[in-house]
């Protein structure tokens, strides 16, 4: 079987997801983020989303970053937010092919998850 990748040490993807857990005594996480951010579009990711929990999200197309907090809101379960969040960007984006849409699409069934058990 032909590798079908141009250069196996530099794979492309168009959108890769990446949840960090950061600890709550971490105050100025955005540096960190824009770092990892770079770093997985210099793997030939196209569009990086990284999500923080309680934390505001980003989104990079490579072009621009986008970030999004997230509103206060109870939460019984997070099991499946990250899931429902990566499931619906994903159709924001096939839909409209707006990352702002698929950010806040994402978001509001991602906390309908977490409010539930």
């Amino acid at each position: 079987m032909q590798n079908s990748w141009k250069n196996p040490e530099k794979r492309e993807y168009d959108i890769t997801i990446k949840t960090t857990d950061l600890p709550d005594n971490i105050n100025d996480v955005k540096d960190d983020i824009l770092d990892q951010l770079k770093a997985i579009h210099n793997q030939g990711v196209k569009t990086v989303i990284i999500t923080c929990g309680k934390r505001p999200c980003y989104v990079s197309d490579g072009k621009a970053i986008y970030s999004m907090k997230p509103n206060k809101i109870k939460v019984i379960e997070t099991t499946g937010a990250g899931d429902a969040f990566a499931s619906s960007f994903l159709c924001g984006i096939i839909k409209k092919n707006d990352i702002e849409f698929a950010m806040k699409l994402a978001s509001v069934n991602a906390e309908s998850v977490i409010q539930h058990h």
